[in-house]
């Protein structure tokens, strides 16, 4: 591969991390669906419950689903470690599914069990919703780029290895 189909791979993957970031209100919309529909029906497998916008009502309790709860930044950060590095198409296809189909999963766990534990009237409530607030998606996409890393054995480091590549042919 030359340098010049090198560097025009670079432009058209950063383009693409800022187009989707650009459009992250989409992503966090087309995330909320499915996000709190299918928390709704875990949630359900404990208690009665019903949904309505972005309501979830069960046990006597209530929870609102808000943008911090879809994750939709940590989904883009997701996509961002992906596009800032090179691969094959079809290996970037595969390892991004996986990372968001984990993250998808970890999102729906998380909500459900704050929902449980907020039902509930655990003290733990509060400690865990913190904890996931501040530190949880943040842990959750580390480990999944980690996972990502190893499984599909990615050498360079986001963003670092394309400015190297593209210093390295300037100075030549």
């Amino acid at each position: 591969m030359t340098i010049r189909s090198k560097a025009m791979g670079i432009i058209v993957r950063y383009l693409a991390i800022l187009i989707l970031s650009l459009f992250y209100p989409v992503l966090n919309a087309i995330l909320f669906f499915p996000t709190a529909y299918i928390s709704y029906g875990v949630i359900s497998l404990f208690y009665s419950a019903s949904i309505s916008g972005n309501m979830i009502s069960f046990n006597g309790a209530q929870i609102e689903l808000i943008d911090a709860c879809i994750s939709g930044l940590a989904y883009l950060l997701l996509i961002v470690l992906n596009l800032a590095v090179e691969m094959p198409l079809k290996t970037r296809m595969k390892a991004l599914s996986i990372s968001l189909t984990a993250f998808f999963t970890f999102n729906i766990l998380r909500i459900s069990l704050l929902a449980l534990l907020f039902s509930s009237g655990s003290q733990l409530f509060n400690y865990f919703h913190i904890f996931f607030w501040y530190f949880g998606s943040l842990i959750a996409v580390f480990l999944i780029w980690i996972f990502e890393v190893k499984t599909f054995k990615i050498k360079e480091d986001p963003f670092i290895s394309d400015i190297k590549l593209l210093f390295k042919n300037i100075k030549n």
